[in-house]
């Protein structure tokens, strides 16, 4: 049990290895630790039980931690949470601060000052997010989707006005429906949980490097569907494939990102 004398930081971290040693700092600068892997129950316990701070690493999967971040500042109850986002890349931390200007940005060098402050100072007027597409707003849907130039989007099943749905692509690139048999970029469009069972076929033509999104429809779409976020993980999930990142495509289609992990 957690040291009620000890301030309670919960750590999120990629990578079990790594996030030992992080933890260790953690714990050497007087705090007691918590580390579980992310999971809609551990948000929701939460709201219940608050931790007196969040350190969210950004060396990987950076998007994802920004997502945690605004699921934090959705909810009354874990709004006033002082974040603490470690490392990251230059260009997005810019778009995180930009996002979440009332979080602590530092280093692992300087976790226990800027840790320290953050518990000491939490937000007074913590950012509130309605929800977690907030972080999106005014992204244009390439960007979104992380397509560059020059890169060919393979489109499965896609509905009658893809191309107005895709809009403008960067230079270079362009929107196919034929796969190879590895492929960087991919979008499936699905529409009934009977589809997923071809979900096995297409991680396979994903290429080790690649991207599989996977779009359903939302409830309020007006389509006919008995899908949702929690069903296309669980078949993503079944094939080795990671979810990484999710994405409001339109008005009608919600996505999720799938990638092969790094060590497979």
């Amino acid at each position: 049990m957690p040291n009620k004398l000890k301030r309670t930081v919960f750590l999120v971290h990629w990578k079990a290895e790594e996030a030992g040693e992080k933890a260790k700092l953690l714990k050497n600068a007087g705090h007691d630790v918590v580390y579980r892997p992310i999971t809609p129950a551990i948000l929701k316990a939460m709201k219940t039980d608050p931790p007196d701070a969040v350190v969210i690493d950004l060396s990987r999967v950076p998007s994802q931690g920004r997502e945690i971040a605004v699921n934090l500042r959705q909810a009354k109850a874990t709004r006033h949470i002082p974040i603490v986002f470690v490392e990251g890349e230059t260009d997005k931390l810019a778009r995180i601060k930009a996002l979440l200007p009332d979080a602590e940005y530092t280093t692992w060098e300087n976790i226990k000052e800027s840790l320290d402050k953050a518990i000491k100072y939490p937000p007074a007027n913590p950012v509130a997010m309605k929800t977690v597409f907030d972080a999106y707003i005014g992204t244009p849907l390439f960007k979104k989707l992380g397509i560059v130039g020059n890169m060919t989007v393979v489109l499965i099943d896609p509905p009658s006005d893809h191309k107005k749905i895709l809009g403008r692509l960067p230079a270079g690139s362009t929107a196919v429906t034929k796969l190879k048999k590895q492929n960087e970029f991919v979008i499936w469009f699905v529409r009934s949980s009977i589809n997923l069972r071809k979900f096995g076929d297409y991680s396979r033509v994903a290429a080790k490097t690649g991207r599989l999104w996977v779009a359903w429809p939302k409830k309020s779409s007006g389509i006919v569907s008995d899908l949702s976020q929690t069903a296309v993980r669980r078949a993503g999930l079944a094939t080795g494939m990671v979810d990484c990142k999710i994405c409001a495509i339109d008005d009608t289609w919600s996505a999720l990102l799938f990638t092969w992990p790094k060590d497979k």
